[in-house]
């Protein structure tokens, strides 16, 4: 029976060592240049690009003239190209416009230091495809106010506050979204961008203890922002085309004001008991749906209805349980621990009557 029970206890604790593994904080990562910088923006693998807006942007810092740049067929024809622009806005061109469902290849070269498995000169390969022509929409730029509220670090961790902005950038990404370079800056300082989703998205967060202007990560780039009025500025170019004029905002993360006390753990109700009927929340109303509750850099954020600039609305819905990555982790596994020991407990207790009755 003693082993039995050493059994029954052997599989949650398996599993509250395993999750206190996944949940320990991963190792800091230096920022490191890359052995092989690339001279060339490309569009991404298996790319389709409008006909007439192939144009590879020179990144600054390169010289056109040494890079052999050669446009080409699938099956080998050259495409007769040249370098446009000038300045910052230097981009490799084909000189006619290419026709539709035409399958091409670029190569050029760069250049490997010696950090690289391969150092020295390589000859570099990007197939792609272009479509019919399209044009581009002069659509000015905006910032959408997307998301705000606290971060759940963690216990024991001082309360954080975000405000997460939308780059509407005014261009359809199917077009010219190959095209687009996009930067964010606060205070002059770069800030990073999250590119995974339809548009580019910038979090401005602040440590509410934090007395600093800015906190930078290891690469040079603003991690946490001190509570108060910042300057975010957000400048986007499109390879080829005009100037685009940059956008400036005045963003105030405050403390207390906008925070989100987190909302109550659920509970299941007593046997036999009817729950009691509860009023709407108009604060909360939408909030779920709008905001789809995406986390911020170093933790989970609230989950808050969408807003605009202009509204600057502090309310806000707090996620209940949210916590950071490695003490919502820590704790889940301390959690699943005790209710499994609880439950061993329990069976033993049940089956305890079964024996005296034998």
């Amino acid at each position: 029976m003693i082993r039995s029970h050493i059994a029954r206890l052997a599989v949650p604790a398996t599993l509250a060592l395993t999750a206190v593994w996944l949940a320990r904080p991963a190792p800091a990562r230096a920022c490191s240049p890359d052995p092989c910088p690339e001279p060339v923006r490309t569009f991404g693998e298996d790319a389709w690009v409008p006909g007439n807006l192939v144009r590879f942007a020179i990144r600054e810092g390169f010289d056109p003239s040494t890079l052999d740049l050669e446009l080409r067929t699938a099956a080998g024809d050259v495409i007769p190209g040249s370098v446009q622009g000038s300045g910052s806005d230097r981009y490799f061109a084909p000189d006619e416009t290419i026709a539709p469902d035409t399958q091409l290849v670029l190569s050029y070269t760069r250049v490997c230091n010696q950090w690289a498995a391969m150092p020295g000169e390589q000859t570099v390969e990007y197939a792609f495809t272009a479509t019919g022509g399209d044009a581009i929409e002069a659509v000015p730029p905006e910032l959408v106010l997307s998301e705000q509220g606290q971060m759940f670090l963690g216990p024991g961790f001082p309360e954080h506050v975000f405000k997460r902005y939308r780059i509407s950038t005014g261009l359809n990404p199917s077009v010219a979204g190959h095209l687009l370079e996009v930067q964010a800056t606060v205070e002059g300082r770069e800030l990073r961008l999250d590119r995974t989703g339809y548009e580019p998205t910038v979090t401005l967060a602040a440590n509410c203890e934090q007395t600093d202007p800015i906190v930078f990560d290891s690469c040079g780039t603003a991690l946490w922002l001190s509570p108060g009025k910042h300057t975010l500025t957000v400048s986007s170019r499109v390879t080829g085309e005009p100037a685009r004029p940059d956008l400036t905002l005045e963003v105030e993360l405050s403390c207390g004001a906008q925070a989100c006390e987190p909302a109550p753990e659920p509970h299941e109700p007593d046997p036999g008991m009817e729950p009691e009927p509860s009023e709407p929340d108009p604060q909360s109303e939408g909030g779920a749906s709008g905001a789809g509750g995406a986390a911020a850099t170093g933790g989970s954020s609230a989950m808050v209805a969408p807003e605009t600039p202009s509204t600057q609305s502090s309310g806000c819905v707090a996620a209940p349980g949210a916590r950071g990555a490695s003490g919502g982790a820590l704790g889940l596994a301390l959690g699943v621990l005790a209710l499994l020991t609880r439950r061993a407990g329990a069976d033993r207790r049940s089956a305890a009557p079964a024996r005296r009755r034998r």
